[in-house]
């Protein structure tokens, strides 16, 4: 339930500074990281990284 609440947090921090026509990925990466991947389509191309460090 914790993790779910980071995720909530984590989307209305982005989508404060970026408009709805681009899509939010999740991945879990190695460790205890957890990155968000930003794409813009139709060309699905990669453009920024957050990362929420567990506390």
């Amino acid at each position: 339930m914790e993790e779910r609440i980071k995720l909530k947090l984590a989307i209305l921090q982005i989508q404060k500074h970026y408009t709805f026509d681009e899509v939010l990925f999740l991945e879990r990466a190695k460790g205890v990281d957890k990155d968000y991947y930003i794409a813009k389509f139709p060309l699905k191309k990669f453009y920024r990284r957050y990362s929420i460090q567990e506390e």
